[in-house]
Order: structure tokens, then C-alpha cells, then sequence
């Protein structure tokens, strides 16, 4: 069974073009920008929300591609700030969701992992196990740091969060 939660922050409202912009034009209208909506993570929630997302490829892609000692060293080097980030990541569930925080974290990780299980059957050709491998490589490099894996990582937007502006 395949969960779906979607959290829905706001786009930004499109401004019309204009038929031609001048100097005087050019300048926008002092209108201040309306608050951040609540289901927006702030960077330190982001950077949570990003961390669990890779935690949760490079779980089903060890699982899936025989990878679990060189997972376990991806935990081993950041467990101490994956431990931060899953905290992080629980006060971020809780503000939105009070006391259902619990239930719709589980719930997000389990549609993480669903959806990573699913790349893994339509990718029959072994790319997935390539990738997993090539990021699993990146990640236990040791100059990597968490943050730079987890941000830069290209399946960090697949979570659908957006970012507090």
C-alpha cells in the first residue's frame, strides 16, 4: 500500500509580464511578501527533511543492490548528526501536526521508502544500483559532511517540501 501525503506550500504569485519595462517600472512596489505558510520547513527543518529523504534512498538502495556494509558505514560517520536530524525532523511533524506529528512522520518515511521501492522494479537495466553505489561512495568519501551530501543530493527535492522564505 503506497501513501500519500502532500504538503502544500503555497507557490509564489505570478506577476503579469509587462509590455515594456522601464527604469521607473523596473523597481517593485514596497508590498511586503505575506508570512511563510506553516507547512514550510525552515533551513534547519529543510536540511532534515533532505537528510531523511537520503537516509531513506540509500536504505532501500543498500537493501536492494546488496550494500548494507557500506551503509552501515554511512550511518557509522554520521551518526551523531543523523541522530540531530531525525530530532530535527520530529519537532518539524509535531509543529505542524501536534499530536499526530508521530503518525504523519511515519507515514512520510514510509512514502519515502515506497517510492525508492518503486524506482528499484522499473529500473531493470541495474542503474539504480549503479547510482546507489555512486552515492553511497560519495557519502563515506571523507571529505563529504552530511549537509553536502543531503542538499546536493539530486532526489533532495522528492519530498515536496518547500522552504520557509
Amino acid at each position: 500500500m503506497l501513501l500519500l501525503i502532500t504538503f502544500g506550500c503555497k507557490p509564489a504569485p505570478t506577476i503579469p509580464p509587462k509590455a515594456e519595462i522601464t527604469p521607473q517600472a523596473a523597481a517593485p512596489p514596497a508590498v511586503p511578501l505575506p508570512p511563510p505558510g506553516p507547512d514550510c520547513a525552515t533551513p534547519a527543518e529543510y536540511m532534515a527533511i533532505n537528510t531523511r529523504t537520503l537516509q531513506s534512498e540509500l536504505t532501500v538502495g543498500a537493501l536492494s543492490c546488496n550494500e548494507q556494509a557500506r551503509y552501515r558505514q554511512f550511518v557509522t560517520k554520521f551518526k551523531p548528526q543523523l541522530a540531530l536530524q531525525a530530532k530535527e525532523l520530529h519537532r518539524y511533524f509535531s509543529r505542524l501536526y501536534g499530536k499526530e506529528g508521530d503518525l504523519r512522520l511515519d507515514q512520510f518515511v514510509t512514502r519515502l521508502a515506497n517510492n525508492y521501492a518503486n524506482r528499484t522494479k522499473v529500473r531493470q537495466d541495474n542503474s539504480f544500483c549503479v547510482e546507489t553505489r555512486r552515492l553511497l561512495n560519495e557519502a563515506i568519501a571523507p571529505q563529504t559532511t552530511l549537509e553536502t551530501i543531503a542538499n546536493n543530493n539530486k532526489f533532495a527535492a522528492i519530498h515536496g517540501i518547500g522552504k520557509c522564505r
